[in-house]
């Protein structure tokens, strides 16, 4: 009877520290800087939560001092001025953001037929250059 007690420890121990493992691997994940890149086809943000956006799926691109009023975190990290992951809003609707609210502006993406706004701000990154970049392959969408 011991000895299977004592395996079962064993497990057990094992089973927490790759649950350990994995929760800290995501929160570093979850914690780096993302970066956006603008090319002729693409918009890519970087990271746990990043996407690829097809410049041809972009409705409308803008610099945004606001982000919308957040109530909750549906998934992933909201911690200090991260927040990354989808949220319900005040009016009850989702966006999808990708910020660092320590930045002064987000960049706000909306998509041809999705109902889900993309917002982005990096500390790494200038939001009025990651406009003009995007304004080179599809002026008609940027919104000054």
């Amino acid at each position: 009877e011991r000895g299977s007690r004592t395996g079962s420890n064993k497990v057990a121990f094992v089973i927490l520290v790759v649950l350990f493992a994995g929760i800290s691997l995501l929160l570093y994940e979850g914690f780096q800087k993302d970066v956006m890149r603008v090319s002729a086809e693409l918009v890519q943000v970087s990271g746990l939560y990043g996407e690829k956006m097809h410049l041809e799926t972009l409705k409308s691109v803008r610099v945004t001092a606001e982000l919308p009023e957040i109530t909750y975190r549906k998934n992933g990290i909201a911690a200090g001025s991260i927040k990354k992951g989808t949220f319900k809003t005040g009016d009850g609707s989702l966006v999808k953001l990708v910020v660092d609210t320590d930045v002064d502006s987000f960049l706000e993406i909306i998509r041809n037929g999705d109902a889900v706004p993309f917002y982005f701000s990096s500390p790494v990154q200038n939001n009025l250059e990651l406009l003009e970049a995007i304004r080179r392959y599809r002026p008609e969408i940027v919104m000054d």
